[in-house]
């Protein structure tokens, strides 16, 4: 039995995006109710576009899913608007935009070391206190965020800039935070107003309305069970954002072609490398191109831009498991999906 479903948008792709469609057939189909439900594939190839769709239960191009860290990229990409609008700079520090981080030992952190995981932070707040894990943050609040890096809290920092990147969900969340209090605009009216009213996408949000939820795909875990969405009071900037594969793909050609968009600069800035293998919040091949992952307690995601080729790829995954070799087919590089 065959799981896909192709739909063509604009036009029909080349010959080698038949053969991309053949060969993520071969690694998606047997991961299907084996490691994931169901995954939409959004691919773009030099003005086409492409949705591949997976499953017994097939998502469409409108449906809704939590996408994880790939939000990271969305709070660089405010980030870097912000500094086009002259609110900051790529060397503001902490404690010029907040009272409660002025005098503190951590309010020399620049906001570009936030962007590139060089802040000395670790991965998750140090008072953060999980207490469940199907729904890890939903009692931290934007207060306790903002607290988190004062002496008070007792915390203990690493030097920095550090030497090597240090992944911080912690320093992404601070960073949108950072932005919202230079900009006097929430982190969701930054997103609406900056990026996806822009950029027509209607459905990446960080609240779901009523008609936005009747369009969510149901999450499942590790084990294909079902899992709700988790909730978000203050790590907002680190992952809160949900979209659909027709917004991703809108954001992906963005991306490709920043002179279409109203923020050329402010992409061009996100896009290009600043430290060893990291641009602002997007993790940047040998070969030029970027990519991002994300993952949550019911979905996961993966977008892929190669900026040289005018292509793109990314999936959008209502499991929290990585859809195995999903690059690798992509790349035509050997992988066993099970």
């Amino acid at each position: 039995m065959r799981f896909l479903i192709s739909i063509l948008l604009f036009s029909t792709l080349a010959q080698a995006g038949d053969d991309l469609s053949t060969r993520l057939s071969k690694v998606i189909e047997p991961q299907i109710e084996k490691r994931i439900k169901s995954t939409i594939v959004g691919v773009y190839v030099k003005g086409n576009v492409q949705f591949l769709t997976y499953g017994n239960v097939r998502p469409d191009p409108d449906t809704i899913f939590e996408i994880g860290s790939l939000t990271k990229t969305f709070t660089s990409l405010i980030f870097a608007i912000a500094i086009e609008k002259g609110l900051v700079t790529p060397d503001t520090t902490l404690a010029e935009l907040r009272p409660e981080w002025l005098g503190q030992a951590t309010g020399n952190i620049r906001l570009i070391e936030l962007a590139t995981h060089r802040s000395g932070l670790s991965r998750l707040p140090c008072d953060l206190k999980i207490t469940n894990p199907a729904n890890p943050y939903a009692d931290y609040t934007e207060a306790q965020l903002i607290a988190s890096i004062t002496d008070r809290v007792g915390c203990k920092f690493a030097a920095h800039p550090t030497q090597n990147v240090v992944y911080s969900n912690w320093g992404a969340a601070l960073l949108g935070n950072a932005i919202s209090a230079a900009s006097k605009l929430s982190y969701g009216e930054m997103l609406k107003l900056w990026i996806t009213e822009p950029l027509g996408m209607k459905d990446t949000v960080i609240k779901l309305s009523p008609e936005q939820r009747l369009k969510l795909a149901q999450g499942y875990n590790e084990q294909l069970k079902p899992a709700g969405l988790w909730d978000r009071q203050g790590l907002l900037g680190n992952g809160a954002i949900m979209s659909s594969a027709r917004d991703i793909m809108l954001y992906v050609e963005a991306m490709l072609h920043p002179e279409k968009t109203s923020f050329p600069e402010a992409i061009k800035r996100v896009e290009t490398l600043q430290y060893v293998f990291i641009a602002y919040n997007w993790f940047v091949t040998s070969a030029g191109s970027i990519w991002h992952d994300g993952m949550t307690g019911g979905y996961s995601s993966l977008t892929k831009v190669y900026l040289k080729k005018d292509f793109a790829i990314f999936h959008l995954t209502n499991t929290e498991a990585e859809v195995k070799c999903f690059i690798e087919a992509v790349e035509e590089i050997p992988c066993q999906p099970i």
